[in-house]
């Protein structure tokens, strides 16, 4: 397990059908239990909310260099979801081959990612706000454009089967892959 002080999210499965689901955003993080995993209802059991403050240590997987667990050993995946994740990896490849080992024929992957317009925006924004804490945080190793992402996930025999730029002036951009 890793730490960051960044942003960051973090999954543990237990053999009894538990899942755990982890992470800090800002200044808060949480911690959720989902129960009855292996069954087909499974259900939020709790989730608990801290006001942690900037810069806590919390223990993650890293994943530009830890395997996924082998989940699907249990139950197939329906669909695999990294929201605004990819960007911040060193090596998306490792994780996009973690990816393809635990899809089959029918499971999703879903990525969304900011454009190269959003992540503009969005720096810009933190210099005019003055919020140079926020750029000294900045983490995204890479912007993808959506070549650039189709190119790489075929490498790993993913087919984009849908595309979609999102919010004002496509600021994010949604990419929905299957396994060919």
């Amino acid at each position: 397990m890793a730490k960051t002080t960044d942003r960051g999210y973090a999954l543990k499965a237990d053999d009894k059908g538990n899942v755990y689901i982890g992470g800090l955003q800002g200044k808060v993080s949480f911690l959720a239990r989902l129960t009855n995993c292996l069954s087909n209802k499974p259900k939020l059991l709790w989730v608990k909310i801290v006001e942690t403050g900037w810069g806590s240590a919390i223990n993650c997987l890293d994943l530009d260099k830890e395997p996924l667990p082998d989940l699907a050993a249990y139950r197939p995946f329906s669909s695999i979801v990294m929201l605004a994740v990819i960007e911040h990896l060193q090596n998306p490849n490792f994780i996009l081959e973690q990816c393809q080992r635990l899809m089959n024929g029918a499971t999703l992957l879903v990525i969304t990612t900011p454009t190269k317009v959003g992540d503009l925006v969005c720096t810009r924004f933190e210099i005019i706000s003055g919020n140079r804490k926020a750029l000294s945080d900045y983490s995204h190793v890479r912007v993808y454009n959506r070549y650039e992402l189709d190119s790489l996930c075929k490498a790993y025999g993913l087919v984009l089967k849908h595309y979609r730029a999102l919010h004002w002036h496509h600021q994010n951009q949604l990419f929905i892959f299957q396994k060919q």
